[in-house]
């Protein structure tokens, strides 16, 4: 599912990402779709990715992002990002790992391995794509019983230049998909992108 036509792991890169549901078949509904750019915003937070632009159809989503350099993360930042993905009751559980892992010989070099450990997909374009793909298969599956690949295997990774033109070209194409398929005539009337976020103040989308 991590599978991409591009393989370029360098860091300060913009990527034009794009993933098909399987058959071109239409199944993300209104609900689906709002869950999912949540779900994008969580795992972008705990990846450290940053997101430019976003457009999730029903069959198919495109999103345009910036991999920055890697932070050198402490215990505190690791756990925010844990909690953000993961939710509040897993991250008390994360902790309490944490706590009882001290209590023993060599306590804080297994704590370490386990801080390693959450943050290896960091940084990392396939991670990322790998854990919003996993997220809403799993999700899908268990609202509607469906059962099968969900996804087509390959997304689409395209390296943008970090230009304002490129950018600008770039984001320009994603925000114009859902009027390319005649959805709207409006981007205000799309409400599953960036350019509609932006219009409403969203910050991110800022």
């Amino acid at each position: 599912m991590s599978n991409s036509n591009n393989r370029c792991k360098d860091y300060a890169t913009y990527h034009h990402l794009m993933s098909r549901i399987a058959h071109k078949v239409y199944f993300l509904t209104e609900e689906v779709r709002n869950d999912f750019i949540e779900m994008i915003r969580r795992a972008a937070d705990f990846c450290g990715i940053e997101l430019i632009a976003w457009c999730i159809m029903t069959n198919h989503f495109h999103l345009l992002a910036y991999l920055p350099q890697p932070k050198e993360l402490d215990e505190a930042e690791t756990l925010r990002r844990y909690g953000v993905l993961k939710g509040q009751s897993r991250l008390k559980a994360l902790v309490a790992e944490l706590s009882a892992m001290r209590t023993r010989e060599n306590g804080e070099a297994d704590v370490q391995k386990r801080l390693e450990e959450i943050q290896r997909p960091m940084y990392d374009i396939g991670e990322f794509m790998k854990i919003i793909k996993q997220w809403m298969t799993q999700e899908y599956n268990r609202r509607y019983s469906h059962v099968g690949t969900l996804w087509e295997s390959v997304y689409r990774d395209v390296l943008v230049k970090g230009t304002p033109d490129e950018l600008a070209k770039r984001a320009g194409y994603i925000h114009l998909n859902p009027i390319r398929a005649a959805i709207t005539d409006d981007f205000a009337g799309y409400p599953w992108s960036s350019m509609t976020a932006l219009r409403r103040g969203d910050d991110l989308a800022l």
